[in-house]
Order: C-alpha cells, then sequence, then structure tokens
C-alpha cells in the first residue's frame, strides 16, 4: 500500500490559462452589434478548441480505462447474470410455494375449525379452544433464514385511466417523430428554433 504511487497525468497548464484567460477577459461580454456577434463565433471556435485538445488527453488515459472496465465488467458479468437469474427462479418457486401454503392453510383451518364445532355439538359444549395455523413468515436452516417480506406492486391495466400526474412523454419517441417528419402531436406545441453552430 505505501508503494503505490499517485497518478498525475501530463501537464495542461496551458489549457487551464488558457481557459481563465478567455474567461477572464470575456466575463462581461455581450452581442449586441455584427463585430460581436463575429468575435462571439471566434471564441466559441477557440473554446471548442481548447475542448477537443483537452478531451484527447483525457481519452489517451481514460479509453484504455474504460476498455479495461468492460473487459472486468463482462467478466463479472460472465459469472453473476447467470446466478442473479438462478437466485430469481429459486425466488419466484419460494414464493409460489409460500402462497400454495398459505391456501394449505387456510383450507386446513377450516377442516379443524368444522371438527371442532361438531365435537362442541356432539358434547354440548358452548365453548371449544381450537389451534390457530398460520404459516411461518421466517424460515431458518443452519446456513440461511428466509423472511417473507410484504411488497406492492402494480401492473398496467388500463393506460387511459392512469392520471397524468404518473405519465411520461416519450421524448427520444417524440424527437424521433419531429426529426422524420411530424409537426402535429396532440397536447405538444412544436415550433423550430435557432442555435449558433460554430465550425
Amino acid at each position: 500500500m505505501g508503494d503505490e504511487k499517485k497518478f498525475v497525468p501530463e501537464n495542461w497548464d496551458k489549457e487551464v490559462a488558457a481557459v481563465e484567460d478567455v474567461l477572464y477577459k470575456h466575463q462581461e461580454f455581450k452581442v449586441a452589434t455584427q463585430e460581436q456577434y463575429d468575435m462571439a463565433s471566434d471564441l466559441i471556435k477557440q473554446a471548442n478548441t481548447t475542448i477537443n485538445i483537452v478531451e484527447a488527453k483525457r481519452k489517451k488515459y481514460t479509453v484504455p480505462l474504460d476498455e479495461m472496465k468492460k473487459a472486468i465488467m463482462d467478466k463479472k458479468n460472465a459469472i453473476v447474470k447467470p446466478l442473479e437469474a438462478f437466485i430469481d427462479t429459486l425466488k419466484a418457486q419460494m414464493t409460489s410455494f409460500y402462497r400454495a401454503e398459505q391456501l394449505r392453510i387456510v383450507e386446513e383451518q377450516k377442516r379443524i375449525d368444522a371438527e371442532a364445532l361438531a365435537q362442541a355439538q356432539a358434547e354440548h359444549k358452548s365453548e371449544v379452544v381450537v389451534p390457530v395455523l398460520e404459516v411461518a413468515k421466517t424460515q431458518r436452516t443452519g446456513f440461511s433464514t428466509s423472511t417473507m417480506k410484504k411488497i406492492w406492486k402494480f401492473e398496467v391495466e388500463d393506460i387511459t385511466k392512469v392520471p397524468a400526474g404518473y405519465l411520461l412523454p416519450n421524448e427520444v419517441a417524440i424527437r424521433s417523430a419531429i426529426k422524420d417528419g411530424a409537426r402535429s402531436i396532440p397536447g405538444l406545441k412544436i415550433y423550430e428554433d435557432v442555435a449558433p453552430n460554430i465550425r
């Protein structure tokens, strides 16, 4: 641990100085004339050039790291994904078994109640003690403990009845439709705007 060297990337002082210079000199810059408009275009080009230089330097370090991370994640997923699927299958079977046991216990309880009532009537008793059955929510083995917990879930039955506050527009599909020529979508205002494109 003590032998580890701290990673220091190559010197980026030139880019840092360029950024500080541009931002300091032009922090109050306003576009109100054609000359200022042209200057804004030049400043954006200069800023984009610096961004591209910094991105290239970053990628020199991060692309190999990203490739290494992807290789590690692929290895991890090759091991973990089948285990997660196995766990999901077993949990589904455990849940089905638990529900079946609950139904079995309900039926068994009805049978015990009926027998106890019949015995009480036969013996002319006004009170009878009946054992109450239940499925244990927590099960312990020598290795693990499993607990059935209640969770709330939902399924969409009729999307037209879901209140608007619970719905989100599909922005990807909307942008794709507009790109393909759609100019009218109910509930949306579609309009053309402008933005500078500096090369």
